[in-house]
C-alpha cells in the first residue's frame, strides 16, 4: 500500500433532545357583523378584557410571565358573494392580536382556558422555546459532540485502510465546504398547539430537538 496520506471527507452529526423552558402563546380577537358599531364595541370589550386578565396574571406574586403584548384594534370592511353571484352588504371586521410568553410553565393551561371563555377570542398557537442563553449552552456542546462524531467517522474509514493515524485538515458548518449544498447546520423543532385542537387539556409539551451537523476533511497516514 502506498504511504502517501488518503484524503478522507466525512460529515459528523450530534443531536439532544431539551425540555422547553418557554412557552409564547399566539392569540387574536375577531368580531365582525354587518353593522360597524357593534363589530367595534364587541372587539374593544374583548382586548379590555384581555388586558385585564394579562395584568393579573403578570401581576402575581411569582411572576410567571416574561414579556406580553396586545395590539391595536384594526377595521376593515368586505363585501361577500353568495351562491347566486350577488354581491351583499358590507361586513365590518374588528380584530386585534397578542402575545404573551411564560417563563413559568405550568401557569399556560389555566391561561389557555381562560382565553377559551372569553368571547370573540381564539388561540392561534404556542410556540415552545428555550431562552437564549441555554440555547447557546446547548449548541456549545452539540456542536463539539458533532465534530467528535466526524473524526470517530473517519478514524474507521482509515483503519478499514490499514491507516492507523488521522489529522484534520478542514471542518465546516454543512454546505461550506467544495461538493454539493447540504441542510442548515443547526435546527430547531417542537410542538406547537392548534387552534383545532381542544383548548382544555393538560398542557404538556415534547421536548425540542437541537442538532448540528459537520463536514470535515482528515488525512489518513
Amino acid at each position: 500500500m502506498s504511504d502517501k496520506p488518503v484524503l478522507i471527507s466525512v460529515t459528523g452529526h450530534a443531536s439532544r433532545r431539551v425540555d422547553p423552558l418557554r412557552a409564547g402563546v399566539r392569540f387574536g380577537v375577531g368580531c365582525e357583523g354587518h353593522d360597524p358599531t357593534v363589530a367595534h364595541t364587541r372587539a374593544a370589550r374583548a382586548v379590555d378584557e384581555l388586558t385585564a386578565l394579562i395584568t393579573a396574571v403578570d401581576d402575581r406574586p411569582d411572576h410567571p410571565l416574561k414579556r406580553w403584548s396586545l395590539g391595536q384594534v384594526r377595521h376593515s370592511r368586505h363585501r361577500p358573494y353568495n351562491s347566486e353571484g350577488l354581491q351583499l352588504d358590507f361586513v365590518y371586521n374588528s380584530s386585534a392580536d397578542g402575545l404573551v410568553t411564560f417563563r413559568d410553565l405550568s401557569a399556560v393551561a389555566g391561561f389557555v382556558d381562560a382565553l377559551a371563555d372569553m368571547d370573540a377570542v381564539a388561540v392561534h398557537g404556542i410556540d415552545w422555546s428555550l431562552t437564549r442563553k441555554t440555547t447557546a449552552r446547548h449548541l456549545r456542546s452539540i456542536r463539539a459532540d458533532a465534530v467528535d462524531d466526524a473524526h470517530a467517522k473517519a478514524l474507521t474509514y482509515a483503519r478499514a485502510l490499514g491507516r492507523r493515524q488521522i489529522r484534520p485538515v478542514e471542518i465546516s458548518d454543512q454546505g461550506l465546504l467544495a461538493g454539493p449544498p447540504a441542510s442548515a447546520g443547526v435546527r430547531m423543532a417542537g410542538v406547537s398547539f392548534r387552534a383545532d385542537q381542544q383548548p382544555r387539556i393538560d398542557l404538556r409539551p415534547e421536548p425540542l430537538v437541537l442538532d448540528a451537523d459537520v463536514q470535515a476533511r482528515f488525512e489518513a497516514v
